[in-house]
């Protein structure tokens, strides 16, 4: 991670404290994204340095939560491949417009319990964009995934040449506002559950 960002070996503890502090800087939007305070807190524990020597398991990077703080403190597109068919997902930044250069961070998950950086080729296929980007992200920044949807597009149709399974291909969805003070606009249904 530490070459993925342009740093040397010894600038972890810097990623740390820069990512603690786009942490706290922007609080109310990750304890939304988050789904509330508690994961926030997990968060922000495991970015907080426990002292010096092999990290204890809960201050490991946790995905998908840090591939957004990464996005958006170092203006990259996250991409995280987990191994055997693991868990793939694509972080955009959560505000901000699309940059022309294309700035790819791409971390391999491997054994478990690693990250490692990947180098990747050229227009090589890229896994779909994390569901949570499409339902937090800010106006300003709902075109950074445009760029790359025939590469995603693409990773969709190697799964399906390999019989894998294919989570969703990507559509862009408008987003939808709904204004829960209308109580006029709720109307309750009941259902009957029971069998004949």
């Amino acid at each position: 991670m530490l070459q993925a960002t342009g740093r040397s070996e010894e600038a972890h503890q810097i990623i740390r404290l820069d990512l603690a502090i786009e942490l706290n800087q922007n609080r109310a939007n990750y304890v939304k994204l988050f789904g509330g305070h508690e994961r926030f807190d997990v968060i922000k524990n495991a970015l907080t340095p426990d002292g010096i020597g092999p990290a204890r398991e809960d201050k490991w990077m946790i995905m998908p939560d840090m591939g957004f703080l990464l996005a958006k403190k170092y203006k990259h597109v996250v991409i995280l491949i987990g191994s055997n068919r693991g868990y793939s997902k694509n972080y955009f930044p959560l505000e901000g417009a699309r940059t022309s250069r294309e700035r790819l961070m791409c971390l391999g998950w491997v054994n478990g319990d690693h990250f490692m950086v990947i180098h990747l080729k050229p227009n090589c296929p890229l896994p779909s964009t994390s569901p949570m980007w499409d339902q937090h992200c800010l106006e300003d920044a709902t075109k950074c995934s445009d760029k790359y949807i025939h590469r995603m597009y693409a990773d969709n149709n190697l799964k399906r040449s390999q019989d894998d399974i294919i989570v969703e291909d990507y559509v862009t969805r408008p987003k939808i506002v709904v204004d829960l003070d209308l109580k006029d606009s709720i109307v309750p249904e009941t259902v009957d559950l029971a069998e004949d």
